[in-house]
């Protein structure tokens, strides 16, 4: 099992990498310079990234059966011919069989040693991003409502021009410092307590950054782009 696992890792860096270069050649070549042309690319390798392992699983290489069969014909042929001479082949062939089923299990020592070492890794990853998730949750829910009429007009401002299909709501959070977007319900922007020093300028300028988050799922992307590294730690890419 360990062997397979670190079979299947090795596939997905090798096939991840190929195709970010690819996609890192492709903008290249096509001199794409507008941001939410590279922000779908990139968030398509993230989504391969996760699905390549189960593709892998799901579907498995075709291995051709003709080289298969010609190769149980060539090992039990002899084996099966009369006279003493298949007999004494089969005879020796067995302590070689059994010699290389040793160096077998002695080889599945590292694989169990890096399947460990990921194990250990990955759910330390796991636990820092669910604590995070919690403490997230816990600043949405202690944050306030602003009363403020001209906020609310620029959000609506903001919501119009980015042409989101839900607007977002605004609420002021003391344990930020600065604007966040958060994927929850419609979206949600938190602003820190310093915003009411804001000109009016820098306070359009954030709602239409935030309302942008919003509209493109960007809270979401950096979710599961989380959990991307926490699986895929050892990766560059990630």
């Amino acid at each position: 099992m360990s062997l397979a696992f670190v079979s299947l890792m090795y596939g997905t860096f090798l096939r991840s990498t190929v195709l970010a270069a690819l996609c890192g050649l492709l903008l290249r070549v096509c001199r794409v310079k507008t941001a939410e042309t590279k922000h779908l690319l990139w968030r398509g390798v993230l989504m391969a990234l996760l699905l390549l392992p189960v593709l892998q699983i799901v579907a498995p290489p075709l291995r051709p059966a003709s080289k298969t069969v010609l190769k149980v014909e060539s090992a039990i042929g002899p084996a099966l011919m009369p006279g003493s001479a298949g007999t004494q082949r089969s005879i020796q062939t067995q302590p070689a069989i059994s010699h290389a089923q040793r160096g077998s299990s002695n080889g599945e020592h590292w694989p169990s040693a890096i399947l460990g070492a990921y194990l250990l890794v990955t759910c330390g990853l796991l636990a820092r991003l669910t604590r995070g998730l919690f403490r997230l949750k816990s600043i949405v829910r202690r944050s306030e409502f602003i009363a403020d009429r001209k906020l609310h007009t620029l959000a609506h401002d903001a919501w119009l021009e980015n042409g989101a299909r839900h607007r977002p709501r605004v609420r002021v959070s003391g344990h930020i410092a600065v604007p966040v977007a958060v994927d929850l319900d419609e979206g949600l922007i938190l602003l820190p307590p310093s915003w009411r020093q804001w000109r009016e300028e820098k306070l359009r300028a954030v709602l239409m950054h935030e309302t942008a988050h919003v509209k493109r799922g960007d809270p979401g992307a950096a979710l599961v782009a989380s959990m991307a590294t926490c699986l895929f730690w050892f990766h560059p890419l990630a």
